[in-house]
């Protein structure tokens, strides 16, 4: 996640600027529907299914190369 570009962060354990973020999101409707938007498609190109199955794909192989061995 990037602070302000798709997302807010805040520190641990620190209600008020929790609070402070989620307000700042409620008075900027038009900010949190981009930083929605670009969030998934972080998401989507991050774990888009193609992807996952060709890393799944490598670890089996992988997997199985080393139980040949």
């Amino acid at each position: 996640m990037i602070h302000g570009e798709n997302g807010i962060l805040v520190p641990p354990g620190e209600p008020e600027a929790l609070a402070d973020g989620i307000q700042h999101l409620v008075d900027a409707p038009h900010t949190w529907e981009a930083m929605g938007k670009r969030g998934r498609e972080v998401v989507t190109a991050k774990y888009e299914l193609t992807q996952l199955n060709r890393k799944f794909e490598r670890m089996c192989l992988q997997l199985t190369a080393r139980a040949c061995l």
